[in-house]
This record gives C-alpha cells, structure tokens and sequence, in this order.
C-alpha cells in the first residue's frame, strides 16, 4: 500500500531470490532480460498476425534495438515485465475482438493477463481504457461485449483491493508533491520527444531531430491515407494500435510527466506502426535489405553505445570517496539511494540521507513510504538541517550525490556559507547522478563551481 506502483513484480522478487538461493546481481536481473527477450518474440508474432512477415521482421528489430528497452532488461525492475504483459494483452484482445475467439480458455488468460497487468504498474489502466474504447467503436455482439465488462469488473475489484488504501495513503501525504509531476520535458516539442525516443536518441543535433519529427509527420500522413482506403475491419485495428500507441503519450503530456520509462507501454505499438507503413514498400526481399539496413544505420549506433555501457554504477563514486576523503567528511545524498550505495561502499565517510522529516523509521519504511514524493521544505529548514549535520560530524568537506546536474537549494546554502566546488564528476552510464566534492570555507582549495565536469 506504501508503495508508488502495484506489488506485482515486488512479490514476484519476494519468491524468486529465495528459490535462486542468491542476491547476486545477475540472477536478479536475469528475469528483466527474459521477460525483454519474450516481448520482442511475442511482437513478432503479433505483427505478423495482424499485418504481415515484412511488418513483423521491421517492428521487432525496432524494438531489439531499442536503448531504453535495453535498460529496461537489465534492471530488476518492472518495466520489462510491464511490457510483456502489454503486448499479450493487445494479443490476446486481438484474438477476441478481431478474430472471434472466444472461446473460456481465451477469455480466461486475458482476464488473468489484465490483472496482472493493472497489478504491475500505475500506467497499466491506460491499456484497459484503450480496449475499452474499441470494444464501444467495434460493432460486436452483445455476449461479446457482456463478457468484456464482466472481465474488467472482475479485474477492476481485485486491484481496488489494493488502489483504494494506497490512493488514500497517498492523499494524506500530498500527492501532488510526487517528484514524476516536477519531470522536465527534453526540448521545446515535448510529445515530438517522446514519440522519437523509441527510434532514436532525443539529445541528438537539431538536424537529425527536425528530420525525425519530419518523418513522424509524414509517416502519420500515409497512415490516414491507409485508414481512409482500408476495410472496416482493417481501419478499426489500425484504430486500435494508433490509440495504444499515442494515447499513453498523450496522457503523460497532458500532467506534465516526461519520463519515457512511463510511456512504454506505447512503444511497443509505434514500433508495429511503424512496420506497417514500412512494409508497404517491401515488395522484394531487396527492398526490405535496404529498410532494415538503413534501420541499423540510424539506430544501431546509439543501441551499441548503451548495450557497451553499465546502466548505472557506483563504484566510481565509491572510489572517488574513499581516496579524498577526511576524517572529518560526510556523504550526503537522496535517503532513496542510500541502501543501494550501501552494497558497495567501503569508504569511512558515513552516508546520510538527505531526510528532514522527524520521525524514528527505518530507511527501508522510508522509502517504501516517501520514494515517489518531493521533499517539501524550505531554505530556513534545509540550512538548519544542513548545518546540523556538519555539527554533528565536524564536517570539513562533503561528498555530495545528487541526480541531474542542475544546481539544487542545497549548493546554494552552501555556497552562501563559504563552502567551495573542488571537484564534480558523472557516474558512468544511463541515469544522470553526479558527485560534487565541497570544501569547508576554513579548507584551502583553488577550486571553484565552474569546474569542468570529469565525465
């Protein structure tokens, strides 16, 4: 109830790592990796079901070289899993709505597929909501549609079970502080962003980004042609698959939350999308070289970079730590991110969470409670806070571990009490965390907040 998303992948963990009889970090993350595989598979099928071998071949490279699908295999996190679940659910509605199938079996694995769906994520609902949609646009028969919503009212009852508490946990702790609300969108065309991320990296140069959106533009074009000059029942799956893929998207627009990890749940969809449109021009298996080469092209390179780089690792930091630090240093970083720190850290300098409420838990409540939220406080509280700390331990320098390199509230108060920058470096990988090494005012250094980042 605690927690930010559904227990799904949570209790899957709590089962799994006793059975391995090990925490080490392969056999943690194996899971993501094969759920990762699974969903490419799966996509494939899926594709070539619906429109074509060509289609299915284009739809499941964009995914297999996907960057953020490669981080997302190779965390043990839910998001593979997410996706997999996506996919067969899309799946499985396909076989009822457009191919008749209807059978218990069928109806049975979906409604089992959407439970545990809506119970791995927050952004699961979107997918039930889609179907919804198409099930009211469908001309059906009216068992069929009977069926539908006696499945998601089953299913809507047993993950309230667990939304209804957590909603109202939630509520009691302002959840209009969740940091997800405080995201910053990439750019100045932020959608553009998101729907490009999928096929190439979005902090590429300006040209490559207007071209990609020019692109995306016009293969929206053609798809509206498609839609105009198809059948019925071809016109409403390509209804179905666009509102799977741009919906999520716009939703995460509409409340400002920019976080592409949070949108996957489409991508799987403008992948397929996108082999339909490019298979309308695969006449010959040359011309279909000739896509997939060019596919590699533009994707390949970002996708080697990722799969040769660690998704994130402390050990540089770690590193760093242990030979500059004092007797008298500390470490402070987001309290979220101390026990992870933890299974690394052999360095002297304590780590302290950067927690200002007053309460007696223990750090793994307080992130089961706390992770998704937004500190509030002010400047006054934080100085106090901060100064607090450098009491306590004597402090004459502080490591300090923050995500993105933004200055935050914190260098400010530092900086307006005489401490100085003498070092400030990137943790190697996917996610932006940086170290700033902090100097006491009465420490001499020759450094300054200007440093060049050590990357």
């Amino acid at each position: 109830v605690m927690e930010t998303n559904p227990p799904l992948f949570s209790l899957f963990l709590r089962f799994y790592i006793p059975l391995t009889h090990s925490s080490n970090e392969t056999f943690m993350r194996l899971p993501s990796m094969i759920f990762g595989i699974f969903s490419i598979i799966l996509l494939y099928i899926f594709t070539e079901k619906i429109f074509s071998r060509s289609a299915a071949i284009i739809s499941a490279i964009f995914l297999s070289l996907s960057s953020l699908h490669m981080v997302v295999s190779t965390e043990a996190r839910t998001y593979s899993l997410l996706v997999l679940l996506t996919i067969l659910s899309a799946f499985l509605f396909h076989q009822i709505v457009f191919e008749k199938k209807q059978n218990k079996k069928t109806w049975i694995f979906y409604t089992l597929t959407n439970l545990l769906l809506i119970y791995a994520h927050l952004t699961a609902p979107i997918i039930i909501l889609i179907q919804f949609l198409i099930i009211n646009a469908v001309p059906l028969e009216k068992t069929v549609k009977k069926y539908w919503y006696t499945s998601q009212i089953i299913i809507s009852a047993l993950w309230l079970i667990w939304f209804i508490p957590s909603i109202l946990y939630k509520l009691n702790l302002s959840l209009g502080t969740a940091w997800y609300f405080y995201s910053t969108p990439k750019g100045n065309f932020p959608i553009g962003n998101l729907l490009m991320l999928p096929f190439i990296d979005s902090m590429a140069n300006n040209l490559i980004n207007t071209l990609f959106l020019m692109t995306i533009f016009a293969g929206i074009y053609f798809f509206i042609k498609n839609i105009k000059t198809a059948s019925n029942e071809k016109r409403n799956l390509l209804l179905f698959i666009a509102l799977w893929a741009l919906i999520p998207i716009f939703f995460s627009s509409i409340l400002g939350v920019f976080i592409p990890k949070y949108v996957i749940i489409a991508y799987p969809a403008l992948y397929m999308l996108a082999g339909y449109l490019l298979s309308q021009y695969t006449t010959s298996r040359k011309k279909l070289l000739i896509i997939i080469t060019a596919i590699f092209i533009i994707v390949f390179p970002v996708s080697l970079e990722v799969s040769g780089s660690p998704v994130f690792s402390w050990h540089e930091f770690n590193d760093y730590i242990k030979n500059h630090e004092t007797k008298q240093s500390i470490v402070l970083m987001p309290f979220t991110e101390v026990l992870s720190l933890q299974d690394y850290y052999n360095a002297s300098s304590p780590l302290i969470g950067l927690y200002l409420n007053e309460d007696n838990m223990p750090y793994e409540e307080r992130i089961a409670r706390y992770n998704w939220s937004k500190m509030e406080t002010n400047k006054e509280k934080f100085t106090a806070w901060i100064n607090q700390q450098v009491k306590n331990n004597n402090a004459n320098k502080i490591f300090l571990i923050q995500q993105f390199e933004e200055q935050a509230m914190i260098h400010e108060i530092l900086f307006e009490t005489g401490w100085t920058i003498a070092h400030k470096q990137r943790a190697p990988g996917y996610y932006e965390y940086y170290l700033y090494e902090f100097n006491a005012p009465n420490n001499k250094t020759t450094s300054t907040a200007g440093l060049p980042t050590n990357r």
